[in-house]
């Protein structure tokens, strides 16, 4: 068998939308293309994520079999030769694409009985005994929630960087007038710090604005979302250098990084790749889902996390070195300022680990398509 695309959307219905009037609603318009004319079909299937189970037939080795075969219909598995195993008439809708002796056929459809809020696909098979051979697919599946076209997983962000952008804003204005009061006295790291804001107030704009053309036009906007991206992969990049800097104790202890400045600059450009890799893939399945580069997202996890921890490590073991040498020193000044640093970066890391704990256990304990609602949070 051989399941040629999956799409995932997320759809709300009109009562549970707590913004907007349009009504809830997905269609398919597509023409499929084969090489020779032919008598066979494939099958598009639109489902609800949590009945996922209804389709196909599992075997005692926990393998999914999708299409039903002579054999699997002998023992009383299926119905039909060839075509995809369901037993849910309700959430999983069959849609027929035949071809009827010619090389094109039309699949026009719009559903709009959506009675449960949550993740839905579109599932295209193309079964064996088919005889259809390659199909080539062209058209568009579009849909609509009450308040536009994001699917519901995303719509969140819309607000979330709406409140971004204002918080960076208030924030810019306040380090510029500071800045402005003690310019005499401003240090490289609060230049880069001034950097690091307007990174934040940059991605947070494009972001924004990004899911709004979306969510008005039904289409993103890829010249946006590349200077998103790289803003957003920026931004985190530095905000780890600077971190590390002061934890070395540049601009306060020592007037430069010395022989580390190569080893830092190194870590921070494979962290920018690395970073900027993951941010687009990641990017791209919000159009849809890709198993293959969902694999490819699931795999590149293990380095950043790796870059991450080197961070940390990195930080905190130059943190202790610094706070050594200035008690040495008996400089209590910048000894208080640092010791209240590695307090605020304790508790930060502390609160992190919580929250990748909690998260872990919700992956454990449930399935993604099931915190669809809140899973942006962890985005």
């Amino acid at each position: 068998e051989d399941e040629t695309l999956r799409l995932k959307i997320g759809l709300i219905t009109d009562e549970d939308a707590w913004v907007g009037d349009d009504t809830t609603s997905l269609s398919i318009s597509q023409t499929f293309k084969i090489e020779e004319a032919s008598y066979g079909q494939i099958q598009v299937l639109l489902y609800y994520s949590e009945r996922a189970n209804s389709i196909g037939y599992v075997t005692e080795d926990g393998m999914v079999l999708y299409c039903c075969t002579a054999e699997l219909q002998k023992e009383g598995h299926c119905k039909v030769v060839g075509d995809v195993i369901t037993n849910d008439d309700t959430f999983v809708q069959v849609l027929d694409v035949n071809f009827a002796g010619r090389t094109t056929a039309v699949l026009d459809k719009q559903y709009n009985n959506v009675t449960a809020s949550g993740m839905y696909y579109v599932k295209y098979f193309n079964c064996p005994g088919s005889d259809v051979g390659t199909v080539k697919i062209t058209g568009e599946v579009s849909w609509m929630n009450p308040f536009g076209h994001l699917s519901a997983e995303l719509y969140p962000f819309l607000y979330f960087f709406a409140i971004m952008t204002v918080a960076y804003m208030v924030v810019g204005v306040i380090w510029i007038i500071l800045s402005a009061i003690h310019w005499s006295k401003l240090l490289m790291l609060q230049n880069c710090i001034s950097g690091v804001i307007l990174l934040g107030m940059v991605e947070c704009v494009t972001w924004y604005f990004d899911f709004l053309s979306y969510n008005i036009t039904g289409n993103f906007n890829w010249g946006a979302i590349a200077i998103g991206v790289f803003t957003s992969t920026a931004k985190r990049t530095v905000s780890r250098l600077l971190v590390l800097a002061v934890s070395m104790g540049f601009g306060v202890v020592k007037a430069n990084l010395g022989s580390d400045k190569h080893k830092v600059y190194f870590l921070g450009g494979v962290y920018f790749i690395i970073s900027l890799i993951q941010q687009l893939i990641l990017t791209y399945l919000r159009e849809g889902d890709n198993e293959f580069l969902s694999f490819i997202a699931t795999i590149i996890i293990f380095p950043a996390a790796m870059l991450d921890t080197i961070f940390y490590w990195w930080i905190f073991l130059s943190l202790m070195r610094t706070i050594n040498q200035l008690k040495l020193r008996k400089q209590d000044v910048k000894l208080q300022m640092y010791t209240n640093f590695f307090v605020v970066l304790a508790l930060g890391g502390v609160m992190t680990t919580l929250v990748i704990l909690y998260q872990t256990l919700l992956v454990i304990t449930s399935s993604e398509d099931a915190m669809w609602s809140t899973w942006w949070i962890f985005q």
